[in-house]
């Protein structure tokens, strides 16, 4: 998620935001029991 021109690109935060949602709903997916503690 590391982009060269990360300081002029204004979405770079959301994308990484967006990148931990990402992570977050594949490891509920596949029901990682250490996911359900962050709800």
């Amino acid at each position: 998620m590391i982009s060269n021109d990360a300081p002029r690109d204004k979405c770079a935060p959301f994308r990484e935001i967006n990148g931990i949602a990402a992570a977050f709903q594949y490891s509920q997916k596949n029901y990682n029991p250490t996911a359900s503690s962050f709800l």
